[in-house]
């Protein structure tokens, strides 16, 4: 868990789960395109290079994705973007979805007005748990929109960081 007195950096990777599925789904589309390309050649093929290929980049994307973090902030790393983030430089934080969405998004509003989106869902639950933690010893707000994706989100998130945070008392 992410220790504001320890000068260690935290490293979160994409979960070995989603990468195992998405390598899956690659392999299979890849065969059945190579069987449509072997029965008869048509459209189809054309269709399924580029899902192959959406894919293969998709998985890779996953595969080079990284969230470090560090005392003083937290480096959000998914290819080909990299951004640092210094927790002197958080106004607030904020989960939100759409209506009707199933999915939620988390940024972090700088001083300066700009935001910085983050998809923490690729990561393991101990990412989002650690970074709360931190924005939260570093008194940040944290807000959330009145959605059942934030909600689910956040309650998911706490649920990750209580559990964390008793397994480290050795409460287990």
């Amino acid at each position: 868990m992410w220790n504001p007195n320890s000068n260690a950096t935290l490293t979160f990777r994409t979960s070995v789960s989603r990468l195992v599925i998405f390598a899956l789904v690659t392999i299979l589309v890849t065969v059945a395109v190579a069987l449509q390309i072997s029965i008869e050649s048509n459209w189809w093929i054309a269709v399924g290079f580029f899902g192959v290929a959406f894919l293969v980049i998709r998985t890779v994307r996953m595969a080079s994705s990284r969230f470090d973090m560090r005392p003083s902030g937290f480096t959000y790393r998914i290819s080909p973007n990299t951004r640092t983030v210094e927790f002197a430089e958080i106004e607030k934080a904020r989960f939100e979805s759409f209506r009707f969405s199933e999915k939620y998004s988390f940024y972090v509003q700088l001083r300066n007005g700009q935001r910085v989106e983050m998809d923490l869902r690729p990561f393991p639950e101990g990412a989002g748990a650690a970074l709360l933690t931190a924005l939260e010893y570093h008194r940040i707000p944290i807000e959330q929109s009145d959605t059942f994706a934030a909600k689910w989100a956040v309650r998911r998130i706490r649920d990750a960081q209580a559990k964390y945070i008793k397994a480290s008392r050795g409460d287990v």
